[in-house]
């Protein structure tokens, strides 16, 4: 949804998450659950975690493994989650202030466009009205208002809706 501001339209998009890479998640993902009080807002993986403030008040930190020499080179160590009911308007929005899509291979169930601000630094463009489930999970969210868009391999499936909390 978008809403005026002194004449002006603007976007629904928002700070999701800030994205820390890091080479020692484990002990990232102790630090800065303890520091913050924040607990994972999904189940953790092996190389990736959102820390969500409980009342939901402040902004996600999200964890990204990289091995030691992706940290140096080529990368942000810190980038913004932009979340986006309306991605691909959202990017071509940013495109048309001066953003250019960063060269990046996607697979099927990536729900993030990455893009560089006018000084090259990354951030991810996030479309919060899709996830990727199992597929037993599909029944459920069907009953909450998701719909099943693809199944994927490996007992996955990505479902979507209109508008979705973060």
């Amino acid at each position: 949804m978008s809403c005026k501001r002194e004449g002006r339209k603007t976007s629904d998009l928002r700070i999701g998450s800030v994205v820390i890479d890091c080479v020692r998640f484990d002990e990232m993902l102790a630090f800065w659950k303890e520091a913050l009080g924040y607990a994972p807002r999904d189940p953790v993986g092996k190389d990736w975690a959102v820390l969500r403030d409980p009342s939901g008040r402040n902004t996600n930190v999200s964890l990204n493994k990289v091995r030691p020499s992706g940290k140096l080179s080529g990368r942000n160590w810190l980038h913004f989650d932009l979340y986006a009911t309306d991605q691909k308007g959202e990017v071509e929005r940013l495109l048309k202030l001066g953003a250019k899509r960063h060269a990046q291979e996607y697979d099927q169930e990536d729900d993030f466009v990455v893009l560089e601000d006018p000084d090259g630094n990354l951030f991810c463009v996030v479309d919060v009205t899709r996830k990727v489930v199992g597929v037993e999970d599909v029944p459920k969210m069907t009953e909450n208002g998701w719909e099943l868009k693809a199944r994927l391999p490996g007992g996955k499936a990505i479902v979507g809706r209109a508008r979705t909390p973060a």
